[in-house]
């Protein structure tokens, strides 16, 4: 079966996705992609996956910018998306100007069956994980929380996240503007960090032309559940929430 270089990039995303149907409810698991392609200038994507489910529009996964092999560890939730819909996960390549679409992965809500079209092999290997979960993931973060948060960039966009576990980059949070108490909605799932590995929060300000950093807070990686984790960042503070199993 022929297919574009795109849906094999794809279909190696949706090897790395789940979805769970429940209740006529359903959630999807963004977790990461292999080998998504360079823009024509030869340089690595900022990738980020927009989410579908029927006519709901879920969102999108923070940018991973810089890397053609990018964590997100995102969950979408759609309480009114049931059997018989259609969900689709469109990859995008962030730009300055035009964000560049890099394709589509779609796939139809059947019960403990999942639909797909010839040419979306993407779809069939989502059949092969569609009863993986996160349960399998080692750590667990979320939520990410900052206090009185002061950014010097001018034309600040706002503070925003980036996450690190070990050697494992998970991806960035949205940012939010005009906001010095931004609440992060983003989760993150880290399949292959262990128990002493360091994991990383970077606390950055977006800004018109360039990033500015305001801090870093770590943590050694220990078993149990820790809750509401306090470091100091650019004269403020933020929190944070982890598990590792």
């Amino acid at each position: 079966m022929g297919f574009s270089p795109h849906l094999v990039y794809l279909a190696i995303l949706a090897l790395a996705s789940h979805v769970m149907v429940s209740d006529a409810a359903v959630t999807v698991w963004i977790h990461r992609g292999n080998n998504l392609p360079n823009d024509a200038l030869g340089n690595p994507p900022d990738a980020y996956v927009k989410v579908f489910c029927g006519g709901f529009d879920g969102g999108k996964t923070p940018t991973a910018e810089q890397t053609p092999n990018p964590t997100w560890g995102t969950e979408f939730n759609f309480p009114n998306c049931g059997i018989g819909a259609s969900m689709k996960l469109e990859v995008w390549d962030e730009d300055l100007t035009n964000d560049i679409h890099l394709g589509n992965c779609s796939v139809g809500i059947r019960n403990e069956a999942i639909a797909m079209t010839p040419r979306l092999m993407c779809v069939a290997i989502l059949v092969l994980v569609a009863h993986l979960g996160l349960t399998d993931a080692l750590v667990h973060v979320w939520g990410m929380q900052g206090h009185s948060l002061k950014g010097d960039t001018v034309g600040s966009q706002g503070p925003y996240l980036k996450v690190w576990c070990g050697s494992s980059f998970g991806g960035t949070t949205e940012s939010n503007k005009d906001n010095s108490n931004p609440i992060w909605t983003a989760e993150f799932y880290f399949l292959d960090c262990g128990r002493s590995e360091i994991l990383k929060l970077e606390v950055w300000d977006k800004g018109l032309s360039y990033d500015t950093h305001l801090g870093t807070c770590t943590s050694e990686v220990a078993y149990g559940i820790h809750v509401d984790i306090i470091c100091t960042v650019a004269k403020g503070s933020m929190s944070y929430s982890y598990e590792f199993k």
